[in-house]
């Protein structure tokens, strides 16, 4: 069920104007959703998780 609900609000977030890409990524900064490319996913969070 929660699973669920996360992509529900995955899906409205990625149509929202403006919008691009998104990434949703777990505590280890492993990409666990996106609407990139998987290796355009991975260089982002890779790059989110330095920080």
């Amino acid at each position: 069920m929660a699973s669920n609900t996360v992509q529900m609000t995955f899906d409205r977030l990625v149509q929202l104007p403006g919008v691009t890409g998104a990434i949703l990524i777990d505590g280890n900064g492993v990409p666990v959703r996106t609407n990139l490319p998987a290796n355009v996913a991975r260089i982002y969070a890779d790059r989110i998780g330095h920080w």
